[in-house]
């Protein structure tokens, strides 16, 4: 998802600023709206010694967002420092 948005930079469009701050935002929402849910639904059914704990749940919500913007970044890393 963020190679395509970052495809956006590339191409020469009339692009807003507000677009791009909206996107994150319902991306980051998105994103919490489906792993604290569903990591406290998976605690139901599990026992307690192997329950998932509310950090972890924090945790696994920003590595997705931190593994698709060191993508971004790293895509653009040739560019900065050579081939």
């Amino acid at each position: 998802f963020i190679y395509i948005g970052a495809s956006t930079f590339v191409v020469r469009e009339n692009w807003k600023i507000g677009f791009g701050f909206w996107s994150l935002v319902a991306i980051v929402l998105a994103r919490a709206a489906h792993i604290f849910p569903l990591t406290q639904m998976m605690n139901v059914l599990r026992p307690s010694e192997t329950r998932i704990p509310k950090t972890h749940a924090r945790m696994l919500w920003f590595a997705g967002l931190r593994g698709a913007i060191a993508f971004s970044l790293a895509l653009g890393a040739e560019n900065d420092i050579g081939k």
